[in-house]
């Protein structure tokens, strides 16, 4: 589990939210991202979630997600937006821990955020 209190991670951006209870492992702010092989979440209580308690997490939407501004860091519309779990940033195609979803808007180098739509992955047929 990732979590940072200190910046928010994910905003949520447009569309519908397919939201989930998550009982966390320790205290998460609103934004922070929780990323699990298979499924990426993002918490959506206001308020945060306390350690050990139940709270709502988003595993569906797109969202504006941290990125590294560093020079390659860029994302082409549909391209696999992966997630690094040490640097809590959104990461280009082949360079995270694992994907998190889908560009729904190309990034440049410098870049703040990158929209991203949770959990949707296009794989090569």
């Amino acid at each position: 589990m990732v979590a940072s209190t200190q910046t928010e991670h994910a905003i949520f951006h447009q569309g519908n939210q397919s939201r989930i209870d998550h009982v966390a492992g320790s205290a998460l702010s609103s934004g922070d991202i929780i990323y699990t092989t298979g499924m990426t979440q993002v918490v959506t209580s206001p308020e945060g979630i306390a350690n050990g308690a139940l709270g709502s997490v988003a595993i569906d939407g797109i969202f504006k997600v941290k990125k590294d501004t560093g020079v390659g860091i860029t994302h082409a519309l549909g391209a696999i937006v992966e997630w690094d779990v040490t640097g809590e940033t959104a990461q280009a195609t082949g360079s995270g821990d694992g994907p998190i979803g889908i560009a729904t808007k190309a990034s440049l180098n410098g870049d703040n955020f990158v929209e991203t739509w949770l959990n949707k992955i296009n794989l090569p047929a």
